[in-house]
């Protein structure tokens, strides 16, 4: 009785392991850019999913580089996102040297938020760039580069 039953467990678990994600998709989110000047170089992505850790290095929850002609055309698709608070930070790596380049602190390279949120001596918060993404939601998100 107990290996029938420990065979139908492991069948059970197998089966929700494969057919589980087929019914439950998860939310997407499809982002474009505005405002690019050129489309040379590439588009840095970064998507935080926490407050605390917003805009730093080892607080992203996703970190994308894509050609930016490509992004120009077709956008950024992120998808199998869980539901909760996210916001997103970009720049135009124009010069291709993965670096945000800035002079004194200013920016020398176009960036965004999510949001389009205003920067006044310094970036937005996570609060001002943050969105709610619901479960099997596909979000359009556009961010003007300046």
């Amino acid at each position: 009785m107990f290996i029938y039953f420990n065979l139908l467990f492991r069948a059970f678990i197998f089966l929700f392991l494969i057919i589980d994600p087929i019914f439950l998709k998860g939310a997407e989110i499809i982002i474009s850019i505005k405002n690019n000047k050129s489309d040379s170089g590439f588009i840095h992505l970064a998507l935080y999913n926490n407050e605390e850790k917003f805009l730093e290095d080892e607080g992203k929850f996703i970190g994308l580089k894509k050609k930016t002609n490509f992004v120009v055309q077709s956008g950024i698709s992120i998808k199998n996102l869980i539901e909760g608070d996210y916001a997103i930070a970009i720049y135009h790596d124009e010069n291709e040297n993965d670096n945000f380049d800035r002079l004194f602190s200013l920016p020398l390279e176009s960036y965004g938020f999510s949001n389009n949120a205003e920067v006044f001596f310094g970036p937005p918060s996570f609060k001002e760039s943050s969105f709610f993404l619901k479960q099997e939601e596909i979000l359009e998100i556009e961010i003007e580069l300046r």
